[in-house]
């Protein structure tokens, strides 16, 4: 039970965080363009044939990533608030990025391989966990404010 305690309260520092609202809203305005990105090439994908559902979606959600990057390093996230390299930062995004497509595919693959389901509703049910916990993973670790360094006096 501590764990859900620690949690919990992790949640609420977070969300109450100045700023966070107005981040979060730029991060959904910035996502709802790569949404558009991403479901366009899946669509595409699927409705040539060109593939199964599950690879068009991580085609999909892989086209969706850059466009998201692009913008969200240009709108949501401030940069300076870390002492990270632009190369940590790629490399923490993309890796966020997996994260996504990894949830992307198996919800896809469970709705519409194993459930049966249209690969359209395979794609809808997989939007809302991964919007969910690769925002968190972006604001909370990627792009989180360096903490100062504690300075030693003598």
């Amino acid at each position: 039970m501590q764990y859900v305690a620690t949690a919990k309260s992790w949640l609420i520092d977070f969300a109450v965080t100045p700023g966070r609202i107005t981040q979060f809203a730029k991060y959904i305005a910035v996502s709802a363009g790569s949404l558009i990105v991403d479901v366009t090439v899946f669509g595409m994908l699927v409705w040539m044939s060109a593939m199964v559902a599950v690879a068009a979606g991580a085609i999909g959600f892989s086209a969706g990533l850059v466009a998201h990057y692009l913008l969200a390093v240009n709108f949501v996230f401030d940069q300076s608030q870390t002492t990270k390299s632009i190369r940590q930062l790629f490399i923490e995004y993309a890796t966020t990025g997996a994260v996504g497509i990894a949830m992307t595919t198996a919800i896809i693959w469970i709705s519409v391989d194993l459930l049966g389901l249209h690969p359209a509703l395979g794609k809808l049910f997989a939007f809302g966990p991964t919007f969910v916990v690769v925002y968190l993973m972006r604001a909370a670790i990627v792009f989180a404010p360096s903490k100062p360094q504690a300075t030693v006096t003598v």
